[in-house]
């Protein structure tokens, strides 16, 4: 509220609201503000979308991860989850899951295949880089492929191998048998 007095003959040195240069600039650009105004908005609404969305595929990939490490048939469930895991901070996981998993089922290729991808992926991962986590692993997985095949499984077992006879499982001896023969 303007308490200044003017005489009559005095001129009030104050412009009006509409006289004002930056009103009349906002006036002249109203279109041209409303429009980046709005593009601002669409902008924190995209990028807060983005970013929940990225969130929860980071989430769900970490927690398939997790259910198919549990699955007693891990590898197959673990390649499910590598799809899905594509892209997040997850996947050098599940690559080396898989690897060390598919090497102890004896399926050498799969954990072979896996580990190289791991390596190309995500050459600068630590997983990668330190000596005792996949360098070590291909270590283990390279001598075991070289051992199977200077050690080739026959397909037949030939007619002058030794019989083996397995012992029953009622030929076993009991705790108290075996305690006895002890004495």
């Amino acid at each position: 509220m303007n308490t200044k007095k003017t005489a009559p003959d005095q001129k009030d040195d104050s412009l009006p609201l509409s006289d004002d240069p930056i009103f009349g600039l906002l006036k002249k650009n109203k279109n041209v503000i409303f429009v980046g105004l709005l593009l601002i908005i669409i902008v924190v609404v995209v990028v807060k979308f983005y970013t929940h969305h990225t969130e929860g595929k980071e989430e769900k990939a970490w927690s398939d991860f997790y259910a198919a490490s549990m699955d007693p048939n891990a590898v197959a469930s673990l390649n499910g989850v590598l799809d899905e895991a594509s892209g997040t901070t997850a996947e050098p996981w599940v690559l080396y899951f898989l690897s060390i998993t598919a090497f102890k089922d004896q399926d050498l290729v799969t954990a072979k295949e896996k580990l190289e991808q791991l390596e190309t992926g995500y050459s600068d991962h630590f997983l990668v880089k330190n000596p005792e986590w996949a360098p070590s692993i291909k270590k283990k997985i390279l001598a075991e492929i070289e051992w199977c095949a200077q050690n080739p499984i026959p397909d037949e077992i030939p007619e002058e191998a030794p019989a083996v006879d397995a012992p029953e499982a009622n030929d076993a001896p009991t705790s108290s048998e075996t305690a006895e023969s002890d004495e």
